[in-house]
């Protein structure tokens, strides 16, 4: 148990800043001969028959799930590199400045969604067998949410990623089902999810970061690459590259409350901390 505890303490109020370890990565992926790209460049090109086994393209994704202030080191560590990345914000994350100055550097802006998860925290639904009747209303809530975000960031966001959270795995259902509705996508303007199936056939390498001290999961990705795997994808999480005790803190505490309010099927007013109302446009940097 004492072990435990450190190992969460140390990784989420006392581990250093990793950013040197991942330009490691991109200078290893470089070197190696592969391209960092987005996953709408990466998605083009597979509807258009030039990606073929082997193909050293290393889709570049990041879930910004917290701290945006770190964006910035990453999108630079991948333009040295001469790479470009997917930066997925959730509304909690949600920076205009730094979404508008990835977009002009050329990386791919997207929405980190989750409002399946949010309905179900605001109903206290946490039984697998309400789903199928928050799903009406998780797709409305989707589409102005996204309709705001465009209007406000005046950016495209044409791909989109599910974000996975507790209450997701409490209830046996991603987000994704938000999206599985063709005809609703292509409403609301979404050219590729993230974890669409036939996006993700291709990948000799698929890896994520993970906690202190493993890194990564399922496996580390310097092997693969050295040994030329390829396509090849990579996704990565600020928290487990910077140290960012306060927000940190912040993220526990509302997670202890949230866990315990959808544990006992309470609603949970707002649908947490992942969903916070878009701010008005007033306060958006010019």
């Amino acid at each position: 148990m004492i072990r435990t505890v450190w190992k969460r303490l140390y990784r989420d109020y006392v581990m250093p800043n990793r950013m040197a370890d991942y330009e490691q990565l991109l200078g290893l992926a470089r070197a190696m001969g592969y391209g960092g790209t987005t996953i709408g460049a990466f998605y083009r090109d597979l509807k258009n028959g030039l990606v073929e086994d082997g193909h050293r393209a290393l889709v570049l994704r990041h879930d910004i799930d917290s701290s945006p202030e770190l964006c910035p080191a990453f999108a630079a560590a991948e333009e040295r590199a001469g790479m470009r990345g997917s930066y997925f914000f959730r509304l909690s994350t949600i920076d205009v400045g730094i979404m508008r100055d990835l977009a002009a550097a050329g990386h791919e802006v997207g929405y980190h969604y989750e409002e399946l998860a949010t309905i179900a925290k605001e109903r206290g639904a946490n039984r697998t067998a309400q789903v199928d009747a928050l799903i009406p209303a998780a797709r409305e809530r989707f589409a102005a949410n996204l309709a705001a975000l465009r209007e406000r960031t005046r950016l495209p966001l044409r791909v989109a990623a599910s974000h996975g959270d507790f209450a997701n795995r409490a209830l046996g259902v991603t987000n994704v089902v938000i999206l599985q509705d063709r005809a609703f996508r292509a409403a609301q303007g979404i050219d590729v999810e993230a974890y669409d199936a036939d996006l993700m056939r291709p990948f000799g390498l698929r890896v994520a970061d993970t906690y202190h001290p493993a890194f990564w999961k399922p496996e580390l990705p310097q092997p693969a690459l050295r040994a030329g795997v390829g396509p090849g994808y990579i996704l990565t999480h600020p928290r487990q590259w910077g140290r960012q005790p306060l927000c940190n803190a912040r993220d526990d505490l509302l997670r202890l409350v949230e866990g315990a309010l959808f544990t006992l099927g309470i609603p949970r007013a707002g649908g947490g901390a992942g969903q916070r109302a878009v701010p008005p446009a007033a306060c958006d940097p010019t």
